[in-house]
């Protein structure tokens, strides 16, 4: 046998003759093809030879091998120069990065053979439960996927084998096959399983044999000859060749005898294993003084050194882990002299140990100990106190690596607590720099890491690759949905951890084999909760279709960022084009492409290879490992294959083909033994994701995927808002000449006598008596609680139960559109049914407008907020108009809208400023907000209701419960005689709801973008002035029909709760839900239109204030107020007017000269100019325009009726001096 087979034990000295420091000191004279050929023979021989020495079983553990026994196989690692002059050189070494460096030696970048110096050796020292394994496979995993050929080495698995654990008898064919495998196949080691992708067999070639251990010469009966000796058995916890770690189980197969050193050879083992019997691996397993454990632990641990040595210096390998105890100083000598007489002494060597003092993570480790395979189905009590006395037997002779490596030079890393301390000493060579670098960003902390791809983009529809083009309508539903899924998903984490945390027993009960991932207890602020939410980050390429992909998450919530890393694979001379084109126009290339994937790059300038890929995507793997955050990577189809390469660990060949489609979203979860794989799919017809059972990993069966989802719905989407305009009845009316004590409908109108003399579904516009007086819909004397008009508005009960049902049903449709369609209809697609279209969109109010806590605390805090702002901040006091029913009593109204609106954006900008709540919150839970405002109106219309039946306030009744409750019950509810519920829902909750719906859009840009566009900056201003307008102005809304007329009921309360805030404000959602490039307006023409409006907002507040003044002085009560904004010609000085015959006058002075209605005209073109600045891309925006158009010209017309009927000839001589009803000069 050659002297390598031959090692110590532990506990002794190599020979003081050879300091294993210094190599073999034998120069290497033969060629690598002479000495590689020559050791070959040698190899075979070991295995096929019959046996010599003792019995024919071979070389006894006592015999010492003859001094001129060859040496063990290896690689020159120097070269000679030409001649025969014996004069050699070391040849250097420098970094070789796949893709990114290449040589004569080396076209492709990696580690050629013959550079032995530039390859490495991990030695792994520690304790058990220190995480050694847990850090190999990370290392192996990382080096594998940067395409420097790793592979991890334990001699755990080999004892467990070569104890006995679990072994079979081969059959004979598998004895054949075995003696023919001279060298197993060995490829680079994944630490995970491959899901599916490769042919196990393939990957792994034949089974390699084990060694086969000797004691006292001689082997374990049933076990005697090499042609008996058994393949590599499968563990309970293996599957096709894998380990339960996805490492490869492969073992020397040569035969090793050695020597047994020990002081006295009397003492030298005289039992044998049974063929039949396995040897127990407790912790006396583990004793020093147990010579026979120790003696098979120490051939093992050789043996397995041995195959690392073939692995790096035959089989193309260009790290080795020796994953070990090698927990003395003694055990590591040797390791180094073996490498040394095999590699010679340029071969890297570099010793990585692991330190644990923190007590929660030996926890931990141990617990992970525990459901190993070492002590799988035993007692996990009896478990721990034995693996605890394993530990403790190790303990005796421990040395951890400091004085000896200092002193002798040689390189070592200690890693104190996986990661918190990094202690590292004489790193020399490129592998050596990029190991240390990947352990100091380290950790073991539990979270979730995404990975998906953008969503469809346009030049996906068209089978182009690269570009920069936008997300397509089915993309941006797929951004949305996205985004609602991470929310639901990062707090279903937390609810798991949480529980897990509380299930968590140590040791472990019977049966529980799923252990904690162990972390760290440093990490994280100590004051922090133990299981606070962890931050979520959301990383996307430079490229649009992955930015706008991630446009929708919250940036409170969401750490958002864009990486260059992360772009797509640059196509070069070639972006643009489609396979297609590529294939007709450079057929060339194409061929070449396919026969090399990996490896080939586009030409052209900027032309990338996924070589490429991998390196730029080397700094964002390590901050990955590094960061303790749940993560979502965004990125392209190319990105996310090298990605998912990574984390799974998968071979090369695969990585350029893997099939990672459109639509699919992965998550990957770090484990002790790997990561946790689940798959989900996106289904549009619920516009959510489904995880896909037993997903596996495949290639791709083409040059591009489209989605992994048929039939996507193609729908583009923004998020939508919402924005709220008021009824104008408010103000407008105000201008009204019609006096006090007329009724809503002026005109004569019949008395119903009876129940069945109208229909509540129709209309009683008849003509009345002659010099019947009418008061407030009734004759003198009648019922006030009883409505004699016979009058129906809005087709009577049927259409208010229409209108109930139809608006807010109105309103989550035009959210849907905005939220999720990007602003257009939401329409059925082909081949859905109007079923499955209205189940969808119920869908998607349930998922995106759900009432929630946060969303009723908001409202109501503000609701509450502007009735403590209505009664106790300073203002005016005035009477409204007399009340009929009320023997002409008038009411007094306090006026503290000025106060309240400034107090309220005092109060905005405070939390805004603060971060206690930011102003976009309101935009960003729109949804939500809406639905709680419905939900409101209703439940106050019930209330306000049902409480005036009760209290007997009822006013003005038809008895048809249904258009009663729409309309109302009762004319003036006040809580505690203070709070008017009319007056005070009248301008604080819609205009004071739209402005900072509007302050909320610019604070999500200017954060976003860095700058508030002039279109925002336009509707933040436009809604400032109509707000301050109606708060300044409040005093006069106390003399218009909504006030004095108008009952406290279903049409106002949800109006003013629900419908104008939240319908009317679509504007604003428009531009808070799109980039600034989609609706910029020209520069100059946005300057006109400032300038515009700001005119006809003089001419607006200027006409309202002539008319209230005019009113004002004749009833004497005018009184001058200094709110913001004083602007000249808001008075007229001794108008000019027309007397009428109801002792009423008309003004045809100031402003009303020019038209009757001009306030009206300003009023259209304040709702057209909020809808022209968004453009016409969404019809949303347009909705409070038409609306108010349609509604304006009703009132207009009806006013005109009334007015003929009431002033007779005073109004056609009105007409007559004020010609023109709108615009002067036009109509």
């Amino acid at each position: 046998m050659s002297s390598y087979f031959a090692p110590t034990s532990e506990g002794a000295q190599p020979p003081e003759d050879h300091d294993p420091l210094k190599g073999s000191g034998r120069p290497y004279a033969k060629t690598q093809d002479q000495s590689l050929a020559e050791d070959t023979r040698r190899y075979k021989a070991s295995l096929c030879a019959p046996k010599n020495g003792r019995d024919g079983v071979g070389a006894a553990l006592t015999d010492t091998p003859a001094t001129t026994a060859p040496n063990s196989p290896r690689i020159p690692p120097v070269r000679q120069d030409s001649g025969n002059s014996g004069n050699v050189r070391s040849r250097p070494t420098t970094l070789d990065i796949p893709g990114l460096t290449k040589s004569k030696v080396s076209p492709d970048g990696r580690i050629a053979q013959r550079d032995v110096g530039s390859k490495l050796v991990i030695v792994m020292v520690g304790l058990p439960a220190r995480g050694k394994s847990y850090v190999t496979k990370k290392i192996a995993r990382y080096l594998n996927w940067l395409q420097h050929d790793t592979k991890i080495f334990n001699v755990g698995e080999r004892r467990r084998v070569a104890a006995g654990a679990s072994a079979r008898m081969p059959s004979p064919s598998e004895i054949s096959n075995g003696r023919q495998m001279v060298f197993a196949q060995m490829s680079s080691v994944s630490t995970t399983s491959l899901n599916g992708i490769l042919n196990r067999e393939d990957y792994l070639g034949q089974p390699a044999i084990p060694a086969t251990i000797l004691v006292n010469g001689e082997a374990p009966r049933g076990i005697t000859e090499v042609e008996s000796a058994p393949l590599a058995p499968k563990l309970p916890h293996q599957t096709n060749g894998y380990n339960q770690s996805g490492s490869v189980s492969e073992n020397s197969s040569n035969r090793i005898s050695r020597e047994h050193t020990v002081d006295d050879p009397d003492e030298r083992v005289s039992q044998e294993l049974s063929g039949t019997e396995t040897m127990e691996q407790s912790a006396s397993f583990f004793d020093p003084e147990n010579v026979k454990a120790a003696q098979i632990r120490e051939q093992v641990a050789m043996s397995t050194l041995d195959e690392l040595l073939d692995y790096i210096l035959y089989q193309g390998g260009s790290v080795g882990i020796f994953d070990a105890t090698n927990s003395t100083v003694e055990r590591r000598k040797l390791i180094i002299k073996r490498v040394r007489e095999r590699a010679g002494p340029e071969l890297g060597i570099l010793f990585l140990e692991s330190l644990c003092v923190d007590e929660s993570l030996l926890e931990s480790n141990m617990r992970l100990k525990l459901s190993g395979p070492d002590y799988k189905d035993k007692d996990p009590v009896g478990a721990l106190a034995d693996f605890k006395e394993r530990v403790a037997l190790y303990q005796k002779k421990y040395k951890p690596l400091g004085k000896y490596e200092e002193d002798n030079d040689i390189p070592y890393i200690q890693m104190i607590d996986v990661g918190r301390k990094v202690v590292s000493h004489q790193i020399r060579g490129f592998l050596s720099a990029q190991t240390v670098y990947y352990l100091l960003n380290f950790n073991l902390a539990p979270r979730q890491i995404w990975i998906t791809r953008h969503g469809e983009s346009i030049d996906n529809v068209n089978g182009k690759i690269g570009g920069d083009s936008e997300l397509s309508e089915n993309g941006h539903m797929f951004a949305r949905a996205l985004t609602r899924f991470m929310k639901h998903e990062r707090k279903a984490w937390d609810v798991r951890q949480r529980d897990k945390a509380l299930s968590t027993h140590f040791p472990p009960l019977p049966g529980d084999t799923t252990p904690p991932n162990p972390e760290y207890s440093y990490h994280g602020d100590k004051g922090d909760s133990e299981h606070s939410s962890k931050s979520f980050c959301v990383w996307t390429s430079m490229l649009k279709r992955s930015i706008e992909t991630a446009q929708y998450f919250d940036e409170e919530d969401f750490d958002i960022k864009q990486m260059k890393m992360l772009d797509e694979l640059n196509a070069g001379m070639m972006e643009g084009m489609t396979y297609d084109e590529i294939r007709t126009r450079y057929a060339e290339e194409y061929a070449a492409r396919k026969r090399e994937k990996l490896h080939y790059r586009y030409p052209g300038a900027g032309g990338e290879g996924y070589l490429d890929i991998i390196n730029r995507l080397r700094a964002v793997i390590v901050e990955v490992e590094r960061m303790t955050d749940h993560v979502l990577l965004v990125g392209h189809r190319s990105v996310a294959r090298v990605l998912l390469a990574y984390f799974m660990g998968l071979k090369r060949e695969d990585v350029a083909d893997l099939g990672v489609p459109l639509g699919m979203l992965y998550m990957l979860e770090p484990k002790p033994y790997g990561v946790e794989f689940r798959a989900y799919r996106y289904n549009s017809e619920t516009d959510w994701f489904d995880e896909v059972k037993d997903y596996e990993l495949k290639r791709a069966t083409g040059h591009w995927e489209k989605t992994a989802f048929p039939g996507y719905v193609e729908t583009p989407g923004r998020k939508s808002r919402s924005r709220k305009t008021i009824t104008p009845d408010a103000k407008q009316d105000s201008s009204t000449i019609i006096p006090s004590e007329a009724s809503k409908a002026a005109v004569p109108t019949k008395r119903r006598s009876t129940a069945h003399t109208s229909q509540s579904n129709g209309t009683a516009n008849g003509h009345v008596k002659d010099g019947q007086k009418v008061v407030d819909g009734r004759e003198a004397g009648q019922d006030a609680r009883v409505d004699y008009s016979g009058h129906f508005e809005f087709g009577g009960s049927l259409g208010v139960s229409a209108m109930m049902v139809g608006f807010p049903l109105l309103m989550y449709y035009m959210w849907i559109g905005a939220t999720y369609y990007d602003g257009h209809l939401p329409l059925p697609t082909r081949g859905q049914s109007l079923i499955q279209f209205f189940n969808y969109l119920g869908h998607l109010v349930y998922e995106g407008a759900f009432p929630t806590a946060k969303a009723w605390t908001i409202y109501w805090t503000f609701f509450v907020f502007e009735a403590a702002c209505y009664l106790l901040l300073p203002g005016i006091t005035v009477k409204g108009k007399p009340l009929s029913h009320e023997g002409g009593k008038r009411l007094t109204y306090h006026c503290s809208g000025i106060w309240s609106f400034y107090f309220t954006i005092a109060a905005a900008a405070a939390l805004h400023s603060s971060g206690l709540f930011k102003l976009y919150t309101i935009i960003d839970e729109f949804g939500p907000i809406m639905s709680v405002a419905i939900i409101t109106g209703f439940l106050i219309s019930l209330v306000a209701y049902f409480s005036a039946i009760y209290r007997g306030a009822e006013h003005r009744m038809t008895g048809h419960s249904i258009y009663d409750f729409f309309m109302g019950a009762e004319l003036n509810p006040r809580m505690f005689g203070l709070l008017d519920f009319k007056m005070f829902s009248e301008v604080r909750l819609p205009w004071y709801i739209l402005f900072l719906l509007s302050c909320g859009a610019a604070a999500r840009q200017y954060e976003q973008f860095g700058y508030v566009s002039g279109e925002v900056g336009f509707l933040v201003m436009a809604h400032f002035l109509y707000a301050n307008a109606c708060s300044k102005g409040e005093e006069c809304i106390v003399t218009t029909w909504d006030m004095y007329y108008e009952k406290w009921g279903f049409m106002l309360i949800f109006w003013n709760l629900a419908g104008v805030p939240l319908s009317y404000c679509h504007c604003t959602i428009y531009l808070a839900n799109h980039a600034p490039s989609m609706y910029r307006w020209n520069r100059f023409a946005l300057v006109l239109f400032y300038a515009s409006y700001l005119f006809i907002y003089w001419v607006w507040d200027t006409s309202n204030s002539q008319k209230n003044h005019f009113r004002q002085e004749e009833r004497g009560t005018h009184s001058e107020r200094k709110a913001f904004p004083q602007l000249p010609w808001k008075t007229v000085k001794n108008p000019k007017k027309i007397e009428t015959h109801t002792g009423d006058s008309l003004l045809v002075d100031g402003w009303y000269a020019h038209a009757r209605k001009i306030h009206y005209t300003c009023d259209l073109f304040f709702a057209l100019s909020w809808g022209l600045v968004t453009g016409f891309h969404s019809p949303f925006p347009w909705f409070y325009p038409l609306f108010f158009a349609a509604m304006i010209s009703h009132r207009a017309l009806r006013d005109i009726q009334r007015c003929e009927v009431k002033y007779g000839k005073s109004w056609q001589e009105y007409k007559r001096r004020v010609p023109y009803l709108f615009i002067p000069y036009v109509f």
